[in-house]
């Protein structure tokens, strides 16, 4: 399969879709943390009256987005993952949630893709408090397709969402044609053997790894979960039906995409062999991609083992 990048940037392409919906009468302000992303410039010079920085300060971030929606705007609120989620996450339950209001947290960099940025920008946390949270839509994007479609309809939603996304060019998957609904999983590859479910970056490497397996007779099907929460149960359960399941998650395994399908599975009580990839109970480290994955045992070699294991092979 070839490898084929992105040539442009999602956060151009998420500033793009926000300069659309506002000329189509959507209410939007882009809030900056000190990081000044490429969608926020590119937002800010198109309209500088609905662009504000709030420095280094997520948590009062979080309560000029509160007041805003208060007054019936739909805030976007930018910073690196871990900081968008864990720095303020108790602003983000009370002055949002639990107040019924609607803001719109952005991301970047999220689980492995944080690199040289170290062990405290690795997220490992974000999408395990987030689904904690009630009502809070979790989505995480592998490409610049499934990026546009689905921020366009997260922004005109009447729900808060937690949207995750990479910096840098991400990895083509999906063709401009390629549809999108929130909470309902997309199969980008078919099988009958066994299901790969994954989101983010593990999106590629599972097609790469289902690749490979059908060189060796088992025939894998991969669905891309973007909608981490709520969980399209309806593809779980058919999957689980099938034959074993092996999950493929960019953050912990305690409380994310895997404990999320490990629940439909145990709730309905179906019987199949399953497993889990992602950043166990632990802390990252430092490097580039290809190194923390391989530390944190989440390339597609790992992916393919379980895999293997779970076929019982």
């Amino acid at each position: 399969m070839a490898k084929e990048f992105e040539t442009r940037l999602g956060g151009e392409v998420l500033a793009d879709t926000m300069i659309e919906l506002v000329k189509e009468g959507v209410d939007l302000v882009a809030i900056e943390n000190d990081l000044r992303f490429t969608f926020t410039n590119r937002f800010g010079e198109a309209y500088p009256d609905r662009f504000i920085e709030a420095g280094i300060a997520e948590a009062n971030s979080i309560g000029i987005a509160a007041g805003m929606s208060e007054a019936g705007m739909t805030p976007v609120v930018h910073s690196l993952t871990p900081f968008i989620t864990r720095r303020c996450y108790d602003q983000v339950v009370i002055s949002i949630q639990y107040s019924g209001l609607k803001v719109k947290l952005v991301g970047t960099d999220p689980g492995i893709y944080s690199e040289l940025n170290g062990g405290t920008h690795l997220s490992i946390e974000d999408v395990a408090i987030m689904r904690a949270v009630p009502g809070m839509v979790i989505v995480d994007a592998i490409d610049n397709t499934a990026l546009a479609n689905l921020s366009r309809q997260l922004l005109k939603d009447d729900r808060s969402c937690y949207l995750r996304m990479a910096r840098k060019l991400p990895r083509k998957v999906y063709d401009e044609n390629a549809t999108f609904e929130i909470g309902k999983a997309n199969v980008v590859t078919e099988g009958t053997d066994m299901t790969i479910i994954a989101n983010g970056i593990m999106v590629a490497w599972s097609m790469d790894v289902a690749e490979e397996l059908a060189k060796e007779g088992i025939s894998v099907k991969v669905l891309d979960m973007h909608t981490i929460k709520p969980l399209d149960r309806e593809a779980v359960i058919e999957a689980a039906k099938m034959g074993p399941v092996v999950t493929a998650e960019n953050a912990t395994i305690v409380g994310g995409l895997g404990s999320a399908v490990a629940e439909v599975i145990a709730e309905e009580g179906i019987a199949t062999r399953f497993e889990r990839i992602g950043i166990r109970d632990r802390y990252g480290v430092v490097g580039f991609i290809a190194d923390i994955s391989e530390e944190l045992e989440m390339t597609p070699d790992h992916i393919k083992a379980a895999c293997l294991r779970v076929m019982g092979k």
